[in-house]
């Protein structure tokens, strides 16, 4: 990673990268319970913490859990998971998958304290399909990657899994729970190897001192 960054265009925050880095994560993330699976998934779409999206004071987190609350949350994880593993592979190859979005175009909105603005976004305000509303996210979060640095996606060396890098020091591991288990398994096969290599030594001197007359 020349110079040690990620971000190399002016302009996008580092957040961006803390926002795909959960998204990828919850990819990963085995649930049983699909409650859980749809309040991190809108904890990293909204930039709340789940504990967040259930106040009181978040009418409009409210009225996106109830709106999604009957979706097929773990299909829906296993499908965005298979996205995003295929767009990744992809980089680099001589034919990148490609994604077909939501139409979009330069739409006024008004933001308190700025007055109205521009956005880039879909006319449409609610999708009519869950996966399309899942698209969507997706495209709003993989378009502000743009600029970054390729080494921004890493692959896990031990359970193979993609994984973003949200800081320019070099990561080898999707999470804390494989690095340790990295650990240990060099750990393990430093021991057995000292043991072999001592069990090896001690029967080499037991029969030298056989030979001994």
């Amino acid at each position: 990673m020349p110079g040690g960054k990620l971000i190399r265009k002016s302009g996008v925050k580092r957040y961006i990268l803390s926002a795909a880095q959960e998204c990828v994560a919850w990819a990963y993330k085995r649930y049983e319970n699909p409650r859980r699976c749809q309040l991190e998934f809108w904890s990293w779409a909204m930039g709340l913490h789940t504990w967040q999206l259930l106040r009181p004071d978040t009418p409009a987190a409210k009225g996106l859990l109830e709106a999604s609350g009957g979706w097929p949350w773990l299909q829906l994880q296993r499908r965005t998971r298979r996205f995003l593993e295929k767009l990744f592979a992809g980089i680099g190859s001589d034919k990148p998958p490609l994604v077909r979005v939501m139409p979009r175009g330069l739409l006024p909105a008004s933001v308190d304290g700025e007055g109205i603005v521009l956005r880039w976004r879909s006319p449409v305000t609610w999708p009519e399909k869950p996966w399309d509303w899942v698209m969507f996210l997706l495209d709003d979060l993989l378009s502000d990657l743009d600029g970054v640095s390729l080494d921004v996606v890493g692959r896990c060396a031990l359970c193979n899994h993609y994984f973003i890098r949200a800081a320019a020091r070099r990561k080898n591991y999707c999470s804390d729970t494989c690095r340790n288990r990295a650990v240990y398994q060099r750990r393990k096969g430093k021991r057995k190897h000292g043991q072999r290599t001592l069990h090896l030594a001690l029967k080499r001197a037991g029969g030298s001192e056989e030979r001994k007359p």
